[in-house]
């Protein structure tokens, strides 16, 4: 603990002595929380439209209690890249172990914000999207602005 822990506002009243214990209904994940994970949980994949059934009883027990089980229509990869999309998505995977965004060498903001930009959009859109305004799946390298240091770079 630090002089930040000591300074901080108490968070008291966020919590309470009397648990509201009102039935609720779930909504399912909008979107995968495993989606672009190289090594899925032991749990498996979470895929959009998934349910968890547990056993009934109050939130403590039911996940104490609970076998715990997924369903779902069919598990959908965001990792699956279309072929033609390969080559430069490989190129885009080479370009991102040079970029220090994990690990103990890792440095905030280190990658050309052009290129991360277009990586993240690509990633997200399947590979299957051009960054707007553009009219392409660009490669790393040929990213407009890819030559340009980052503004927090060495």
């Amino acid at each position: 603990m630090n002089q930040k822990d000591r300074a901080a506002s108490p968070m008291d009243g966020a919590f309470t002595m009397h648990p509201d214990y009102t039935p609720f209904t779930m909504v399912a994940n909008q979107t995968s929380l495993t989606g672009g994970l190289k090594t899925l949980p032991s749990r498996g994949a979470n895929v959009p439209g998934s349910t968890i059934v547990t056993a009934s009883g109050t939130a403590g027990t039911a996940i104490a209690k609970a076998a715990m089980v997924t369903t779902s229509a069919a598990a959908v990869s965001s990792t699956t890249v279309p072929a033609t999309m390969r080559s430069i998505a490989a190129q885009w995977a080479k370009w991102l172990t040079q970029q220090r965004t994990t690990g103990p060498n890792a440095v905030p903001d280190y990658a050309n914000p052009e290129q991360m930009n277009r990586y993240v959009w690509y990633q997200a859109s399947g590979w299957t999207e051009p960054y707007p305004g553009t009219s392409k799946i660009y490669s790393p390298n040929d990213v407009p602005g890819a030559n340009l240091p980052s503004s927090d770079s060495e």
